[in-house]
């Protein structure tokens, strides 16, 4: 372990691409092939002395091909059906990263990719089959955990959503369970119910919506360019709070939910 070289990537979110909405990745000059490439060309990289790590919220499934996911609840997340066909609209729109991700493999660096709340997707093993077929048969990743830790410990490395109420999962250690009519789906944190919700519908006109923070600025924003903008904005969150129970909105279990 003292020869690895351990590099550590967060939250790129890679989604469709140029052609779907919900792409969140920034794209412009192809900055991460370009690592990779740079990375694998290095002393380390020659040797097969890196680790890559993705550290959560690699891939984009909460807003990537809406459509997948058809049961609209307040709880529970995709099918492994459902999160296979979002994740084959992120390849087909990124082949190209799989495909450096593949070639920085090649000299025996590994790849080791951590879930995070926007890609607990993860956790299904079609899904996981399906990332090693076009990112490298030997893609690792790590499920349900907090946090990894490299160097006997003196490195740890976390995505940080479990510290966070909107973003919490009850059962991260094992997010699949089962939905009322014995359908196995993920379990869906309050902050992805409030994407799906809210947000994906807000950026079907605004696409910049989900990149500008704190939310204050968003509504500045969309106060000084347009007013009835805003107004469709506010009955949008009318009509999420609506649907949704405050106690929707925490994390709390459902009784959609069997324990």
């Amino acid at each position: 372990m003292s020869d690895l070289t351990t590099l550590i990537i967060s939250d790129l979110h890679v989604g469709g691409g140029p052609s779907d909405p919900g792409d969140d990745h920034i794209y412009q000059g192809s900055e991460l092939i370009r690592f990779l490439d740079q990375q694998a060309a290095t002393h380390d990289g020659q040797a097969g002395s890196l680790e890559l790590i993705f550290n959560g919220d690699f891939l984009e499934f909460a807003q990537t091909n809406a459509a997948a996911f058809h049961l609209f609840s307040d709880h529970c997340w995709c099918t492994a059906a459902e999160s296979f066909e979002k994740l084959n609209t992120i390849i087909g729109g990124h082949p190209d990263i799989f495909a450096a991700l593949k070639r920085f493999q090649d000299s025996g660096n590994s790849v080791t990719i951590v879930a995070g709340n926007h890609d607990v997707d993860l956790a299904w093993l079609a899904v996981q089959d399906r990332i090693r077929e076009v990112a490298g048969s030997k893609v690792r990743f790590e499920i349900g955990k907090k946090w990894i830790s490299r160097y006997d410990e003196k490195l740890q490395i976390g995505h940080g959503h479990m510290y966070d109420d909107a973003n919490r999962f009850k059962h991260w250690d094992n997010p699949i369970l089962k939905y009322s009519d014995g359908v196995d789906r993920l379990e869906m944190c309050p902050g992805t119910m409030f994407m799906v919700k809210f947000v994906n519908q807000l950026e079907a006109e605004y696409p910049f919506a989900d990149n500008l923070l704190p939310i204050s600025k968003l509504f500045s924003v969309l106060m000084r360019e347009d007013k009835a903008g805003l107004g469709s904005v506010a009955w949008l969150f009318v009509k999420l709070l609506a649907s949704s129970s405050i106690k929707d909105l925490s994390a709390t279990a459902s009784q959609d939910i069997e324990k």
